[in-house]
């Protein structure tokens, strides 16, 4: 009933303002889109595909600290998606049902389609709301649909919550497996979940030795359950992320001249600071040809290059501290060339 006002509601404005059929027509079946799951669309993506589905039941507005999990659970995944290497994949989002029409707290829908917009998806992330029960299930089913045509597919399932609406989250597994074989991987967290939801994940993680399970009590651990699997799977961006938390790349000796290939790497941790507001400190190293203290000097200038870049395209000053670090801190041999070129680098560390 709720519909069908929705689309008379529809009809009688359209008519009013003159619409034309042809444009009446196209009006309504854009409306029957946005209320649907997107369970009978076609999607196509050109690379593999890095698929999120993401438990926004009501049980993620619960409180853990001054932030709602939801919240948390959020800036994960926009962090984990700018880490991912944009030349290598695509991504795609999977939510839970929405208060919009009836029943849809057990079912889910495709809030983002694959694609490799990745400025655009991220835009649509942060206004999601948590509401209703838990569609595990559905929400599985659902994503067997979505990667029908890609060739892989990872997907990474964070919920806080057992499956609520009567489905089997273990058996829409199973057939998404016995569907795609090697080309899914499904790695699964549990973010602050009971035993009872630890064993039903578990369990859905266990149908392929390939998939995984990683129990997150906080969301420290949530991050670092996503930086894990970011790490283990070659999804992140390796050019320029070490970890989760630090960007690197190195210097030509004795060099302090930003050549093109590190302005393009200082243009991706701009493209990072520039959604959020955090804050980093940029350590300038050197390798140990040379003396102390001229090494010291060119850690700092090495530092205060790139400082000077990211202010120039726009990070504020205030974010950013600066030091050097000189030739105290190898991370490899200074007694042949390719220790010595990995030594003289510059890390960016994200201090909040």
């Amino acid at each position: 009933m709720f519909v069908k006002k929705v689309l008379l509601s529809a009809v009688a404005t359209l008519l009013i303002s003159g619409c034309s059929v042809e444009r009446l027509a196209n009006k309504l079946s854009n409306i029957g889109t946005d209320i649907g799951t997107g369970a009978d669309k076609e999607y196509h993506s050109d690379k593999p595909l890095v698929l999120f589905i993401f438990d926004t039941s009501g049980s993620m507005k619960e409180f853990e600290g001054r932030e709602s999990k939801l919240d948390k659970a959020k800036k994960s995944i926009i962090d984990t998606i700018n880490q991912i290497d944009r030349t290598r994949f695509n991504t795609s989002l999977i939510t839970f049902g929405t208060s919009f029409g009836i029943n849809r707290e057990c079912k889910s829908k495709v809030s983002i389609a694959p694609s490799g917009n990745f400025d655009g998806i991220l835009k649509k992330i942060q206004p999601i709301k948590a509401y209703g029960k838990t569609p595990l299930a559905d929400a599985i089913l659902l994503s067997n649909k979505v990667v029908k045509n890609i060739e892989k597919k990872m997907i990474i399932l964070l919920s806080d919550g057992k499956e609520s609406c009567g489905g089997s989250p273990v058996r829409e597994a199973r057939k998404l497996y016995e569907r795609y074989g090697i080309k899914v991987n499904l790695q699964v967290i549990g973010y602050a979940v009971d035993e009872a939801t630890k064993r039903e994940l578990k369990n859905i993680s266990r149908i392929d030795k390939r998939w995984g399970y990683y129990d997150a009590k906080d969301s420290t651990s949530l991050n670092k359950a996503i930086d894990t699997i970011l790490t283990k799977h070659d999804i992140r961006d390796s050019s320029v992320w070490v970890d989760a938390n630090h960007f690197a790349f190195q210097f030509s000796t004795g060099s302090t001249i930003l050549k093109d290939e590190y302005i393009v790497k200082i243009g991706k941790i701009y493209d990072y600071l520039k959604r959020n507001k955090r804050r980093i400190i940029i350590v300038g190293h050197t390798d140990s040809v040379g003396s102390e203290s001229a090494n010291m000097q060119l850690s700092i200038e090495r530092a205060n290059i790139v400082k000077d870049k990211l202010i120039e395209l726009g990070i504020d000053a205030d974010r950013i501290q600066a030091r050097g670090d000189g030739e105290n801190s190898p991370i490899a041999s200074n007694d042949d060339e390719d220790g010595r070129k990995e030594n003289r680098r510059v890390e960016i560390q994200i201090l909040d």
